[in-house]
């Protein structure tokens, strides 16, 4: 009986990030930058991501060398609702500093959709969220808020907007 060759499967090529994502140390839930993927180029392989916790004094994530100049905050659909509510003010604040930051963002793992669907744990309307956001992008410019339906669609939106800013203004 003739032996039958068994296929062995290629290991799969990893694509290497070039910067490292720093990660705010208060940050509760961060995203690993695990499931990220490069671009046919590259035949779509996992992009490994280098991440360093550390204290970022406005935001949740920069890149390494460049906190100043960009910055995203997280948020997810609880806690946005809790920070344009009962924590209004001192959100307020810090959406100020990040006004301050040439390249700052907002991400909020939740689409629109789900927003005015409401949250159980608060009594806000979600049209204040709607409003605040359309509002607070007029007042802090270059604040750019992304409503994301899923946390690995904001994850990979996060790192997609670090990478943009790491292309253009990097080492």
């Amino acid at each position: 009986m003739p032996a039958t060759a068994v296929k062995t499967r290629e290991p799969e090529a990893l694509v290497v990030c070039p910067f490292t994502i720093g990660i705010d140390t208060r940050e509760q839930s961060p995203w690993g930058f695990r499931d990220v993927r490069a671009d046919a180029k590259d035949n779509h392989a996992p992009i490994v991501s280098k991440v360093d916790r550390m204290t970022l004094k406005t935001a949740d994530y920069s890149t390494i060398w460049h906190e100043a100049p960009i910055a995203i905050e997280q948020k997810e659909k609880g806690d946005c609702f809790h920070c344009m509510g009962k924590d209004r003010e001192r959100f307020e604040r810090q959406v100020q500093r990040l006004a301050e930051i040439p390249h700052s963002h907002v991400i909020v793992e939740a689409d629109w959709q789900s927003v005015f669907s409401g949250h159980p744990r608060s009594e806000l309307k979600p049209k204040v969220i709607h409003r605040t956001i359309i509002s607070w992008q007029q007042k802090y410019r270059n604040v750019h808020w992304f409503l994301c339906p899923t946390r690995s669609f904001a994850e990979a939106t996060a790192f997609r907007i670090l990478e943009s800013y790491h292309k253009k203004f990097g080492q």
